[in-house]
């Protein structure tokens, strides 16, 4: 699953408990998340709350074409590691 990002201007407080609870689900049916076009003040709150260290870093692409690209180049790409960089 890929969340388009670049119309999320900013996020409140509910919004990374949203987001954890969504990743975890996606991560219980052994399937990949991946976020795309997050602008550099929306990935450091998403830094900050915790959300990114549930996402291998490689799983954060530029735009949602960029993450297609990658996942279809490699169908077998898995992504469960509860840790990023």
């Amino acid at each position: 699953m890929v969340l388009r990002c670049s119309s999320i201007p900013e996020v409140d407080y509910s919004a990374p408990l949203a987001l954890q609870g969504l990743i975890n689900f996606v991560h219980a049916r052994s399937a990949v998340f991946a976020l795309a076009g997050l602008d550099p003040d929306l990935r450091a709150d998403l830094d900050k709350q915790g959300v990114l260290r549930m996402l291998q870093a490689d799983h954060i692409f530029d735009s949602v074409p960029a993450a297609v690209a990658v996942f279809r180049a490699d169908p077998e790409r898995k992504g469960l590691s509860t840790t990023s960089t």
